[in-house]
Order: C-alpha cells, then structure tokens, then sequence
C-alpha cells in the first residue's frame, strides 16, 4: 500500500512540472533548395573549376610617359631649355623609355643620378628600371635659324600624355608664333617676352618670331632761325 501511495504521488509531481518546462518554438518547415542547370552550362562551370588560377595580367606597354614640362630660354644665338618628364615604369627589370626625336641633349639624370641614354641617330631612349615611377631632367640646346626678319628654332616635344612649354625671349615686343600648338598666356618683364603655351606631344615644333624697333623716338624741339 505504501508503494502504491509513493508511485502516485511521483506522478503528480511530474504532471505538475512537464507545463514548467520551456518551450521549444516550433521549426517552420525548411524547403529543399535547388538550382536548375542546363547541361552545357554545368559543362561550362566544372572547366572553370579544373582551369589553373591565372596569374596577374601583363601591362600591355613596358613604360608610360605621363607629362613632360619644358622651360625654355632664347639668349643671343641659341635656345637652351631643361625637360623635366615624369611617368611609370610598368614591367619589371630595365625598360626602353623613348624621349626625344630630332634633338641634341647636352645632360640628362635621373633623380641627381646619371641617365644611361641609347642614341639612335636623332632619337633618344632612357634605360630606366622598373618597376615604379621615374622623373628625369634633361637638358637640351639648339642655335637660331635667322631669316629676313624673324628667328627661329624647332623645339623637340617627348611623347607624352600632355606637354607644356614655357619660353622666355629676349624684347618685349616678341610676335612668337608656333607651328603646332596653343599659346595659353603672354607676358612681358624685365625686358623679355615669356610665352606660355600647350603643345602636341611626340612632334616637332617649329618657334619664330619677329623683333620690332623699341627704341624710344626723339621728341621734336621747336628751331628758330634768323
């Protein structure tokens, strides 16, 4: 009688403490997922699996020149100027940077170091390595062609993204002209004629210009004769 009595009152005790016990949220019904393919396209995915990985693209040129600012000084019978270009070496080891064509450079370094330069005939080409970028400083000269009534002489332009040219003449009533190119601004001072202009990358420039007489014209004075 007294087990009887101890199994009944165990399973009370566990009617009471089953609606204490926490519930579990029901799990909303998971829907298989699928994706349909068309039998070329899977062919296609496994070739792209089982292909090596590639490694990085090869730049499609050894060196790119970006820009090249060229400042230019006329004194009696020559025309001297520094080029100062800049750009990137793309490729790895030492790359062929072309420069100038049709000039004559007098020095040229790289960073305050020695330029190694290739001449073959009129055209210049850097060694520079790579990769990474580069600015160089070359120095340039060329005498005046003089014709009747203008002077003149052919600036060398590098092939580069853009080029920009600043030359300063001696008078400051200079008529410069230029055969290819665009003169953004004019100035005079000091008695010299500075021109600022933008110019075709990769070509010739031919510069002239005409001097007119700026010597101040004598004032008339009145003469009395007996």
């Amino acid at each position: 009688m007294t087990i009887s009595r101890t199994v009944s009152l165990a399973a009370l005790l566990l009617s009471f403490a089953a609606p204490a016990a926490p519930q579990q949220p029901p799990r909303p019904n998971e829907t298989p997922r699928s994706v349909t393919l068309s039998l070329t396209e899977y062919n296609r995915l496994l070739d792209l699996a089982s292909r090596p990985p590639q490694g990085p693209a090869a730049a499609p040129v050894a060196a790119v020149v970006a820009s090249a600012d060229l400042r230019v000084r006329v004194d009696r019978d020559t025309a001297r100027g520094v080029f100062n270009v800049s750009g990137d070496v793309l490729s790895s080891g030492t790359s062929r940077v072309s420069l100038l064509s049709g000039a004559t450079l007098v020095d040229a370094n790289a960073g305050g170091r020695p330029l190694p330069l290739i001449a073959d005939g009129s055209a210049h080409t850097a060694l520079i390595p790579g990769p990474g970028p580069f600015g160089l400083s070359l120095e340039w000269g060329t005498p005046l062609v003089y014709r009747p009534g203008r002077a003149s002489f052919v600036l060398p332009v590098p092939q580069a993204g853009t080029a920009r040219a600043t030359i300063d003449l001696p008078g400051e009533q200079a008529d410069v002209r230029l055969s290819a190119g665009l003169v953004t601004r004019r100035s005079v001072a000091d008695g010299r004629t500075i021109i600022e202009e933008t110019l075709d990358p990769g070509s010739s420039t031919e510069v002239w210009w005409s001097m007119r007489d700026s010597a101040p014209a004598a004032a008339a004075r009145e003469t009395r004769t007996l």
